[in-house]
């Protein structure tokens, strides 16, 4: 019986080459495609799939909170994680989230089709460079987040885990009570403090210090 995978990546050329080597295995179909994982918690409970290939950062909601979700309304979906990042927090955060897979994407297109092949048959797959990366990492890695954490004021500490969370300006300035452009203002100071320049960064450092849970 032919498996139904469903793609959740914002870069249309990763996308373009997982179609290409997911087409190369029998009896797998595509069922669907999501540019970010809003639109991923909105289709895959209707469509379905047996696995779900999904990408940690992305706009409007990140990987992890969409894999949350979707793991509580669809019983029985399997994801598979495909990242640049190999961190131990990020890769300890998704197995106790209860994902099937783990694979970097630097693996090879042999590697990524056995890890497909295996979770579809119900068995776990994490790639040699995501466990080595979980084994490597030190606590002084963590006491250093922990201390970069610390700059912030509470209220930044606040804003930073709804942004990582995928909520906008407006929504946080909605759920805060606090002007859109205050919200603006902590947003700037956070990426000044932490000295991190952009979104999917600050998604990242979240995760890492257990902001989102």
């Amino acid at each position: 019986m032919t498996k139904k995978i469903f793609i959740v990546d914002d870069h249309q050329i990763m996308i373009d080459g997982l179609e290409k080597i997911i087409n190369e295995i029998d009896d797998v179909e595509i069922v669907g495609i999501a540019c970010n994982g809003k639109e991923a918690v909105d289709k895959v409970p209707i469509i379905r799939p047996d696995l779900v290939l999904m990408d940690l950062d992305m706009p409007i909601l990140n990987g992890l909170e969409a894999s949350r979700i979707l793991l509580k309304e669809v019983s029985h979906l399997k994801i598979v994680i495909l990242t640049m990042h190999g961190e131990r927090s990020i890769v300890e955060r998704m197995m106790k989230l209860g994902i099937y897979g783990y694979l970097i994407k630097n693996a090879d297109k042999e590697e990524l089709k056995l890890g497909i092949a295996r979770v579809l048959k119900g068995k776990k797959y994490f790639q040699t460079e995501a466990i080595e990366g979980f084994v490597r990492s030190t606590e002084s890695k963590a006491t250093l987040e922990m201390g970069q954490l610390s700059v912030l004021s509470d209220r930044e500490v606040e804003i930073l885990s709804l942004i990582a969370k995928g909520k906008t300006s407006t929504e946080i300035s909605e759920e805060l009570h606090i002007s859109s452009r205050t919200v603006e203002t902590h947003r700037k100071n956070i990426h000044q403090k932490l000295d991190i320049r952009n979104i999917a960064g600050l998604v990242r450092f979240a995760i890492q210090v257990g902001l989102v849970q």
